[in-house]
């Protein structure tokens, strides 16, 4: 039970982290403006693990889905940083 609760708080911790990186300067720096994604709750988990799951070279998923939450660009590096955002928070949870 207590997992499955958690669970549904895990898009929201990988949007605090994605948000101090962004706030900090290194993730997005080409958009500067996302009211969207400064709501709580605005990352949902399911898009973590979309995020989490993109094998693809170029992370064409990760691109996809970072523009469903307001982040309409999104360099190379922006998009291999968030999925090893997401690949940490879920392996931290199911630890």
């Amino acid at each position: 039970f207590e997992k499955m609760i958690s669970g549904r708080y895990l898009g929201e911790i990988v949007r605090l982290t994605v948000l101090q990186l962004w706030k900090e300067g290194v993730l997005f720096t080409n958009q500067p403006n996302n009211p969207e994604f400064l709501k709580p709750m605005a990352f949902e988990t399911r898009v973590a693990a979309g995020i989490e799951a993109d094998d693809t070279r170029t992370l064409e998923v990760v691109g996809g889905l970072l523009a469903s939450v307001g982040f309409a660009i999104s360099s190379p590096e922006d998009r291999q940083i968030v999925q090893e955002i997401c690949v940490r928070v879920s392996s931290r949870a199911a630890a």
